[in-house]
């Protein structure tokens, strides 16, 4: 069975954390992002923004003493 987890990290460091998350086996994190259109000077934008800004998800099959030993001791938190 798979476990869903989300962590609160610092703003900006998003990607990189999921990033240094999704090189410990078992393991999957990700930025929920959705694609924004913008008119500007008679121009449309788009921008690929973070959905919930300062949290990765991830999901596991690890329970939540292995998850938190193998994988959020690990990472540096900013």
């Amino acid at each position: 069975m798979n476990h869903w987890f989300v962590i609160y990290v610092k703003s900006g460091f998003e990607d990189e954390i999921a990033h240094k998350i999704n090189e410990i086996d078992q393991v999957t994190a990700f930025v929920p992002r959705k694609i924004k259109l913008y008119k500007r000077q008679g121009k449309i934008i788009k921008v690929n923004d973070i959905v919930f800004k300062s949290y990765v998800f991830i999901e596991t099959e690890m329970d939540y003493e292995t998850f938190y030993l193998e994988v959020i001791s690990k990472i540096k938190v900013h």
